[in-house]
This record gives structure tokens, C-alpha cells and sequence, in this order.
């Protein structure tokens, strides 16, 4: 059983958020958020990244790049050391973008482009692309990025249902396939627009955490289960 069709046959899986209601919503988001951020597991991987982002700040040095690529992937498991030359490429197509410090600041989504293309002979690394890009800016500048992977693509659609958004875990996954950053942007929007939160501070990176608890949480149910 997947996590969506846990959900599906659960109504009460997932924590309710309300229409509008954006102090009620914050106040559970940041609740997950501060759990995963003092979990004693969790919240290692969390200082860590916060460590060697805020020590290797931009995105010039090649070494510097190398460390943070092979950081972030070990701690959220998105695999590129099984593919033979993703890091090498990656690093290089970062180094190799003379702006790429300035995509971060502004929030351009090319900068996710840029990484997950850059072993596209391999594999397009959309889930990565959104993470390294994401945790820079929330730990540099303004939170701008938002991140995909599995969980969200299987969460996000039911959050996004009340508003009548047409998105399913499917299309998501279409977008992961096409490098479509720019539309799955739009839905992050269209869901934070809805609850009243898309102007909170450091939302994006809660509504990541809110939505990374819940599908970890329905993980461990189905564990037990088998």
C-alpha cells in the first residue's frame, strides 16, 4: 500500500488545515516544524546542512560545491552516488554557471534546472535540483525554493483538493520527468495561497517539513503492517 491510498482509505491521516484560517494553520505547521527540527535523529541532518551551507556559502569553489552535492545527497538519500558521474557533472554545471549564486538569491528557477539536467544522460535529478536550491535559500536568503520528492507528490494533491487544483501524484511525477520546477512552483503557491500562509516567513521550508512528518509517520504505519 502506497501512502496516497493510505490516505485515501484514512480520512483522519493527515493533520486538517482550513481554508483562510492562516493563524490556526501556522500554528500546526510550525508544531511539525519544531518537532522535526528537535528530533534527535532528524534534527542532526538539520544542523549539519545548516553547517556546511552557512560555512561554504557560495557556489564558486569546486571542492566546496563537491562537499555540499555528496552532504546533501547522503542525508536525504536522493542516490546520486549510484549513477557514475552525477556529482562530477553536477559540480561542474554549478561551477560553471557564472550567476548561479545570484539565481539562489532571486529565487530563479533555473537554478533547479541547471542541476537536474546536468546528468540528464543518467538521470534528470528533479528531487536533488529542488533540494540543493531549496536548502540555500532558506538557510542564505529568502526561503524561495520549495523541495520535491516522493512524500510530497503523494501529500501535496490532498492538501491542494479543497481548492480544487487540478494536480494528482501523477502530473506531479510528470513534472518531476519533464524538469517542469515552474509549474510545480505554481501549485506550492496555489495550496500556500489557499490556507492563508504564502506570505509567512520561512514557509515554504515548514510546509516541506509538515508534509515530510505526516508521510514518514504513514511510513512507519505500513511497516508494521506487513
Amino acid at each position: 500500500m502506497t501512502i496516497n491510498q493510505y490516505i485515501n482509505k484514512n480520512q483522519n491521516a493527515l493533520i486538517g488545515l482550513e481554508n483562510g484560517k492562516s493563524k490556526e494553520n501556522l500554528a500546526k505547521i510550525d508544531e511539525i516544524h519544531n518537532k522535526v527540527e528537535k528530533s534527535p535523529i532528524y534534527g542532526a541532518g538539520i544542523r549539519l546542512l545548516s553547517y556546511i551551507i552557512n560555512t561554504k556559502k557560495l557556489n564558486t569553489d569546486l571542492i566546496d560545491i563537491n562537499d555540499k552535492i555528496v552532504i546533501i545527497d547522503a542525508l536525504n538519500s536522493t542516490n546520486l552516488q549510484t549513477q557514475k558521474s552525477a556529482v562530477e557533472n553536477i559540480a561542474n554545471a554549478i561551477k560553471k554557471c557564472a550567476n548561479f549564486d545570484t539565481l539562489l538569491k532571486n529565487g530563479d528557477k533555473k537554478a533547479v534546472e541547471i542541476i537536474a539536467l546536468a546528468n540528464k544522460n543518467e538521470r534528470i535529478n528533479f528531487s536533488f535540483a529542488t533540494k540543493y536550491c531549496a536548502y540555500h535559500s532558506y538557510y542564505l536568503y529568502d526561503d524561495k525554493f520549495s523541495i520535491y520528492d516522493n512524500i510530497v507528490s503523494e501529500i501535496l494533491p490532498h492538501y491542494a483538493t479543497p481548492f480544487k487544483i487540478k494536480i494528482t501524484s501523477a502530473k506531479l511525477d510528470e513534472m518531476r520527468k519533464k524538469c517542469d520546477y515552474r509549474a510545480f512552483d505554481e501549485i506550492i503557491k496555489e495550496v500556500l495561497d489557499g490556507y492563508g500562509l504564502r506570505k509567512e516567513q520561512q514557509i515554504r521550508r515548514k510546509f516541506d517539513h509538515f508534509l515530510w512528518w505526516q508521510g514518514k509517520k504513514i511510513n512507519e504505519i505500513l511497516k508494521e503492517k506487513k
